[in-house]
Parts: C-alpha cells; sequence; structure tokens
C-alpha cells in the first residue's frame, strides 16, 4: 500500500485502487479535514488511523495548523492528544 495526493486528498492505494481517502481543503495556512473514507471492506483494519498520521505528516511538513471537521478527526484528536499542538485554537 502507498500514499499518493492531489490538492484536496490523500488517497491510500493499494495495487493502483484506491483503498482510502482523506479530503481535506486549505486556507490561510490551516487544513481542514473534511472527510476520512475507507472502503467498506477494508475497515476496521486502522486505515483511517494510517491517513491521519500522513495528514498529520504533510500538515508538519508544510507548517499547517488542522481543522478537524468530520467526526473521524475529532475523536482522534480527541484520544491522540500529543498532535493537539497541531489543532488551530
Amino acid at each position: 500500500m502507498k500514499f499518493s495526493y492531489d490538492q484536496e486528498n490523500i488517497y491510500l492505494m493499494n495495487n493502483n485502487s484506491e483503498i482510502a481517502r482523506a479530503n481535506f481543503t486549505i486556507k490561510d495556512n490551516i487544513l481542514s479535514i473534511n472527510h476520512i473514507i475507507v472502503e467498506e471492506k477494508y475497515r476496521g483494519k486502522g486505515i483511517a488511523k494510517q491517513l491521519m498520521l500522513e495528514v498529520i505528516k504533510y500538515s508538519e511538513k508544510n507548517n499547517l495548523l488542522i481543522n478537524p471537521i468530520c467526526e473521524y478527526a475529532k475523536m482522534f484528536f480527541k484520544h491522540k492528544s500529543k498532535y493537539n499542538h497541531l489543532l488551530i485554537d
């Protein structure tokens, strides 16, 4: 599995097929996580967590703060407080 990017998504690919996606928008140095989508047969395997960690890596690399909009992203940051320094106030 590997990650690929475009301007508003980070994809997790398996054999050239998308199995998951993190959709985001960037405005004023804030990356807003709109959706975390995982194909049904891959759910419950930690794929969403892998995507979130890749979003965090992308955010840190590009000096962006994070605004978790989708419920999964909100829950992730609630349980992973070590990343809270990346969140907007």
